[in-house]
């Protein structure tokens, strides 16, 4: 399974340099997402941008309140992006951007295969 976290960079950027290959979240997630892939995605400016920071394969999955959020998810596998990689608003993106309400539903999976499968081409990725 895919999933998606959505952060504005303007407000969790420095977390993210501190800890690698992670993302937190105010969800409870369950253990069912280990071995899952997360796509972390981070928008900051005016007009928003859309950068694909990291992705990675979910080794644990445990508290974040140490850095004030619910829910940490971290693995070993996986990419981060320095300088994060700009994702152009094509119609794949802007139908997972609706299917994840504007990303306001936090941790989520990815429903849609061609989001995936766009995402791991913009990473270089084998799907």
């Amino acid at each position: 399974m895919d999933y998606v976290v959505y952060n504005n960079l303007d407000t969790v950027g420095e977390l993210y340099k501190k800890v690698s290959l992670s993302v937190f979240t105010n969800k409870n997630v369950s253990e069912d997402a280990v071995g899952g892939t997360v796509w972390l995605i981070v928008g900051g400016g005016k007009p928003r941008n859309f950068r694909l920071r990291s992705w990675f394969i979910v080794s644990h999955v445990e508290s974040g309140e140490e850095h004030g959020f619910r829910t940490r998810l971290s693995g070993s596998e996986g990419s981060i992006f320095d300088p994060m990689l700009e994702i152009v608003q094509e119609e794949w993106f802007l139908k997972l951007k609706k299917d994840q309400g504007n990303f306001a539903f936090g941790f989520n999976p990815i429903k849609d295969q061609e989001a995936v499968s766009q995402l791991h081409i913009l990473a270089g990725k084998a799907p």
